[in-house]
């Protein structure tokens, strides 16, 4: 009973197959792209692979255009109106001249919106790479030079217009060049440790450590020398005992504060800055092992945008920045 039940699908799929002709090996269109007919599955389902798969062509990324091109199952019902003739003994035809001519003619590239000229972009490339043609790879360099020439039009254009308004001159500050931006660097790291140190009565790191942990180790010269560059007090918290050298570094074991601060990691850190009235404000600068200049950063970052609450951020303060404001 069973046998004659199984005869009787594998009859009806190859009675379905064959009034549509979809032979294993033909190639059909679908989704904009061509594929290989590699299996038909007794679900109702195709097997297909792209177009020009050579084995492993699809899996290497030196392949270029095909890199990680899969292959893919979709429904036989979906393929049957789409059904294509093979081509595999005569090479594929391109039947879009007329988007090809269009991207050659830069009166009408010069009217399309962005978006749309991206859309064409595409489109071009794909048959540019799939039917590689000369005249299929004419409009494609055509268009790739014509967006080239725009941008350097619109780089001049910005580069022009920021020097009649050096307000907007981003670089005025940083520099151009690998002289000018390590003077930067320079300057910036002096003027965070001038302005740490301003405020360093006034705030204190608290360190959150483990007894036996190798980052925590490594961590206490870091911070050791950061009370020394910065004036900053460093106080270490371990959850099991204070290791015997903490390089001059104050240290108390109160597992406690953990819990109270959701420390999940060792080492920890955390800015904590006295506000008016006495009560602190704390903030995380320090998740892991954490050099100086980060570390510094950090610190910086967060001290300015409490000491100087203009210079947050928020769009109400960015607003205001834009129209202007100092």
């Amino acid at each position: 009973m069973k046998k004659t039940v199984v005869l009787s699908v594998i009859f009806l799929l190859i009675t379905v197959y064959s009034a549509f002709s979809l032979n294993i090996g033909e190639t059909v269109k679908y989704d904009g792209r061509e594929w290989t007919v590699n299996n038909i599955n007794v679900n109702k389902t195709v097997y297909l692979c792209p177009r020009y798969d050579y084995g492993r062509f699809f899996n290497k990324s030196e392949w270029g255009w095909f890199y990680d091109s899969r292959c893919i199952t979709v429904p036989l019902e979906i393929l049957l109106p789409h059904k294509k003739t093979n081509t595999s003994s005569s090479p594929p035809v391109n039947k879009k001249t007329g988007i090809i001519k269009l991207a050659q003619n830069p009166k009408y590239l010069n009217t399309l919106p962005a978006g749309k000229f991206r859309k064409i972009y595409k489109e071009v490339t794909q048959i540019a790479v799939m039917h590689p043609t000369q005249e299929n790879i004419k409009a494609y360099m055509y268009m790739t030079n014509f967006l080239r020439l725009k941008a350097l039009v619109f780089a001049h254009s910005v580069s022009d217009y920021v020097m009649e308004n050096p307000k907007y001159n981003m670089d005025k500050k940083l520099g151009q060049t690998s002289w000018s931006a390590f003077n930067f660097r320079n300057i910036s790291a002096q003027n965070r440790k001038i302005f740490i140190k301003s405020h360093k009565d006034s705030m204190g790191l608290m360190v959150f450590i483990k007894n036996g942990c190798p980052y925590c180790m490594k961590q206490i010269p870091v911070l050791s020398w950061f009370k020394a560059d910065y004036g900053v007090d460093v106080l270490l918290i371990s959850m099991n005992g204070c290791p015997q050298n903490t390089m001059g570094l104050p240290c108390m074991s109160k597992i406690q504060a953990f819990y109270t601060y959701k420390i999940r990691y060792e080492p920890s850190i955390m800015l904590v800055i006295r506000q008016k009235g006495g009560r602190p404000a704390f903030y995380p600068v320090g998740s892991g092992l954490t050099n100086e200049e980060s570390l510094a950063k950090r610190v910086y970052y967060y001290a300015g945008t409490y000491y100087n609450p203009q210079e947050r951020y928020t769009d109400k303060n960015f607003l205001y920045l834009l129209k202007g404001g100092k």
